[in-house]
């Protein structure tokens, strides 16, 4: 009995932790707050994007994200799914067209809203997530404004709020 307690105590802990979270206003890039602080507030999912191969299976499950919201506060995410997660620290990369990025299918960068730069790479920054699997993290072209939530080898576009 004391066991089932306890277990029903963390997760009421950790309920409320996630409450407060979402509760809690995001600060707009004071540069304080971690990896996510540029990144900071309230994003909508507002359109499905992807090149390449991926299963309808997939495409339905981040359909059905949009219209939902992700909050980013500090070194942590809110996800549509209500889950809470670590942001890694942003990785810049030069993304190129090609198979290395979609296989045999084909497709490109710019099919997912990024600009090409004038070496013909595209340049954003990848930010990992350390939740659940389904959710692979964020590509982010701050020039372009361009935010994409990566749901498993598709993206949504994340427009801020």
């Amino acid at each position: 009995m004391i066991r089932h307690m306890m277990r029903g105590s963390r997760s009421l802990a950790a309920l409320a932790l996630s409450i407060g979270f979402l509760l809690t206003p995001a600060v707009a890039d004071d540069g304080s707050e971690g990896d996510g602080a540029p990144l900071a507030g309230r994003y909508g999912l507002t359109e499905f994007r992807a090149a390449g191969v991926y299963s309808g299976g997939e495409e339905a499950e981040a359909r059905g994200f949009i219209g939902r919201a992700v909050t980013i506060h500090g070194d942590h995410v809110a996800l549509p799914t209500g889950e809470l997660c670590h942001i890694g620290a942003g990785e810049p990369v030069t993304l190129r067209d090609g198979w290395e990025s979609f296989g045999s299918a084909g497709g490109s960068w710019s099919e997912l809203g990024l600009a090409q730069g004038a070496d013909g790479g595209y340049a954003a920054t990848e930010i990992a997530f350390d939740c659940e699997e389904r959710f692979w993290g964020l590509l982010v072209q701050p020039e372009t404004e361009t935010y994409l939530l990566k749901v498993w080898a598709v993206y949504l576009v994340m427009q801020p709020r």
